[in-house]
Order: structure tokens, then sequence, then C-alpha cells
């Protein structure tokens, strides 16, 4: 009897433990719903913040991209500018499983956006904005959408030309101008070539030496500047005829600073032209030349026809090996009284230039320009009229890739970091314009220093870009 009670005591102990094992089981149930959610909210939040994350670094750095690529107001360049921008978010590593949308970019050349110091600068502004697909958290809510903006900009800066210091120590008449070296086609690089700066129309050149004519608008500390030598031989104080290249008196011969960035000497531009010379000569002396010669690069392509005469005339200068070739030659009169008419095909040809046609570069390709930075403001304040070229380059020529080359199309940026050690924040150009019946190449024929000054603002600034949002 006792064992049959303890059996029924066992069953229904047995049935009550059943029982309460799926009570607890259907609480489980109930209470593994809102666990999932709150798991599933865990760790699709963290990926939301990692993959906004992504997302916000993207924007910044295609925002980054744009600014460096925004260094003037020209239309084409911001146009350029929002396609860097643009391109280099696509190209931006981000999750597969992110679907991002287009981005969006505006540019500003206002010069109204400010930096947190002040200054004004041009800005490009990139947006984006992309569809994160949950996992454990699907049940509820099944995908996010995250957005990022990264606003970049990219300082405005003025050229301080130090005007006051633009010398110039030659006879032929030498003038300076600054330009902005220009984009290629696509906009996403410089273009250093010679058809490149031959294509800038004559508004493109800020005149600054001897007397300045105008001046630069603010542009961006990463833009290039590129500085012009315009000479006109014996166009200064004197007439000698043809200087040793076969450039005749008065003709007009351009010099680029920035062809140097291409690795080519900064004579190596349209100097070369074909004319005809004739010469009338007395008793083996020159007595007239006539020339057909370029005429000044500011006016309207044609030809000047001109007479020159004087004592100063070289015959040496038209004999064969020196750019010009004897095309004919007639006498009349004999003895002291002989006049003999020679023509002459010349060309204007500085040696220097290298890479033309079939003539290989030459390692001694620059004759006209020496760059000199690390120097002292004031060194820079006391140039003068009588200031003499570095020792190093006096008679000397240069591989293009040397001399100061790096500086010789400098940006604002580059100039400002020269600053560091106590030196003055500034290039010296220093010209060589190949006059006279020998090349002295004493680098004084013209000559300044260029500095940048950031403009709006207080203090320095900055002079690259950087993140403002």
């Amino acid at each position: 009897m006792r064992q049959i009670r303890e059996s029924a005591f066992l069953r229904i102990s047995r049935g009550a433990r059943a029982k309460q094992r799926g009570v607890y089981a259907l609480a489980f149930a109930v209470l593994l719903i809102p666990l999932i959610g709150v798991v599933g909210c865990a760790v699709d939040y963290a990926r939301i913040v990692q993959y906004k994350s992504d997302l916000q670094n993207a924007v910044d750095e295609a925002a980054i991209a744009g600014a460096a690529a925004l260094t003037n107001t020209d239309s084409a360049t911001a146009t350029a500018a929002s396609g860097v921008a643009a391109n280099y978010f696509n190209r931006a590593i981000l999750p597969a499983s992110l679907s991002v949308s287009a981005p969006n970019v505006v540019t500003n050349t206002t010069s109204t956006a400010k930096l947190p110091n002040g200054n004004q600068a041009f800005t490009v502004q990139v947006s984006a904005s992309a569809t994160v697909s949950n996992t454990l958290f699907s049940v509820f809510v099944p995908s996010v959408n995250v957005s990022a903006t990264g606003t970049a900009a990219e300082p405005l800066v003025t050229a301080d030309l130090s005007l006051g210091h633009v010398n110039n120590q030659a006879c032929d008449k030498n003038i300076l101008s600054i330009y902005l070296v220009p984009k290629n086609t696509g906009g996403t690089a410089y273009d250093y070539s010679i058809s490149a700066l031959s294509a800038l129309p004559q508004t493109s050149f800020v005149t600054v030496g001897p007397t300045a004519t105008s001046s630069l608008p603010p542009i961006g500390a990463n833009q290039p500047l590129g500085i012009r030598l315009q000479n006109e031989t014996g166009g200064g104080t004197c007439n000698y005829g043809a200087n040793q290249y076969g450039s005749q008196y008065q003709a007009y011969n351009l010099f680029y600073s920035s062809l140097l960035g291409n690795g080519m000497s900064p004579s190596e531009t349209n100097n070369s032209v074909t004319y005809t010379a004739v010469t009338t000569t007395i008793n083996s002396k020159i007595t007239q030349v006539s020339v057909t010669r370029p005429t000044d690069p500011a006016i309207p392509p044609g030809v000047t026809t001109t007479t020159n005469t004087g004592s100063q005339l070289s015959l040496s200068t038209f004999t064969p090996g020196l750019n010009c070739t004897q095309s004919s030659s007639s006498t009349s009169g004999t003895g002291g009284g002989a006049i003999t008419t020679t023509t002459y095909t010349c060309i204007t040809k500085y040696k220097q230039q290298i890479a033309s046609g079939s003539t290989p570069a030459s390692t001694s390709g620059n004759c006209s320009l020496y760059m000199q930075t690390g120097v002292s403001q004031t060194f820079v304040n006391n140039l003068s009229g009588t200031s003499s070229a570095p020792t190093a380059s006096s008679g000397n020529c240069f591989n293009p890739t040397q001399a100061g080359a790096a500086y010789a199309a400098p940006t604002c940026s580059q100039l400002s970091a020269l600053a560091n050690g106590g030196n003055a924040p500034a290039a010296v150009f220093w010209w060589n314009d190949g006059g006279g019946t020998s090349d002295d190449k004493d680098y004084n024929d013209a000559y300044f220093a260029a500095t940048c000054t950031v403009s709006g603002g207080t203090g320095s600034g900055n002079t690259e870009v950087v993140l403002v949002q």
C-alpha cells in the first residue's frame, strides 16, 4: 500500500516538473524575441556606426582632393575640381554590402567662404548617402539610411611679387610677367608643355616689372605660378645687331620658367624663327642690315621689316655656323669702294634649346634661369639694381632639373614651406637673357623675389588644403 502511495506521489511530482519546464520554455520563447531584437540592434548599430565612419572618410578625402584642384575662379577649373572629387569618391573602398548613391559635389569660388581663423578660401563640399541592410535586427527594420558630408577648403593667397625689387641690368629690354600654369584639357593636372603656354592669351600674363600694370586675383595655395621673360634684343639702351643666337635688333623672344617643370629649358619656346638678313658690306665692315623679324608677341601676328645701321654691327654674326647660312652674294665696284651685298637665311635658335625634333636633350639645357631659395628677409629687402646673382650661377648652364628647377613654377604652399629655419618665404628668379654678341651668363639681366601671403583674416593662416566640416 505504501509503495502504491509513493508511486502515485512520484507520478504527480514528475508531472509537476514537466509542467514547470513547459512554463519555462514558454517564458524563454516569449523573452527570446525581444532578446534577439536587443542583440540584433547592438550588432547592427555597430555596423551602421562603422559604415557611416567609412562613408565620412570617403567624402572627406574626396573633398580634399577636389579642393586641391580648385585653384582659381575659372569655371573650367571648378568643373574639373568637381570631377576630381567625384572620381575620388567613386574609387573609395567601401563595404560591398553598402548601397551608395552618387556623390553630390558643390564648389564655391566666390571667396566668401572662411577658414576657422577668418581667412578666405575656395571650398569643395561632397555629400553622399547609403543604405545599410540590417542583419539580426532586419526582423524589425530591414535597412537604415546613413549620410555624410565633408567640406574642404583651399586657402586663398595673394602673390607678393616684391615689385620694388624687379631689376634690369641688361642692354636688352626685359619685361617680366607672371602667369598661372594652365591645366590640361581634362583638368586633372597642370600642363607644362610649350603648346599649353603658347595657347594662353596675352591677358593671362600680368606684368610685374619693371612697371607693374595689373595684379593677380586671389588664387589657391596650390596653384603653380610661372614667370615669363619677354626679351627685346638691343631694345634697352643699345643696338649691337644680332645676338649670338641669331636674334635681331628689336626682335622679341619669350622665356617661360615653368618649362623647367617639364624638364625643358625656359628658352625652348617659339624663339626659333627663320628670317632673312641682307647685309651691305664695305671693306669687310657691315654698314647696313635689313631683316624681317618677329614682332612683339603682344601685337597681333605679323612681321615688320627694319633696317639697322651702325658700327656696332658685326660681320661675324652672319658667318656660317652662327645660326645663319649664306644664300647669295654679289659685289659691285673694286678696291676700297667695293660694296658687297649678301643675303643670309637665319634662325633665332638658342643653343640651350633641347629635345627638339631629332636633337637629343642636353644635360646643360638651361642657360636662362637660376632659382635661389634659402634667403633671408633682409636679403630680399636689400635686392637692388646693383645686386649680383649667386656665385654658383655665374657663367654656368644647368641641367633643366637642377639650379632650383623645383621652384621655377612654385605654389604659395611651397614658398610658405621655405620659411622654415628662419628663411624668407621667397624664391628669387635670376634671369639671363642671352643678349650681346657673346653670352656672359651673369643671370642679372632681370631678377626679383616672389613671396606669397594669405589674403583675408589675420595672421599667416594656412597654406594647405584643410577640412572645415
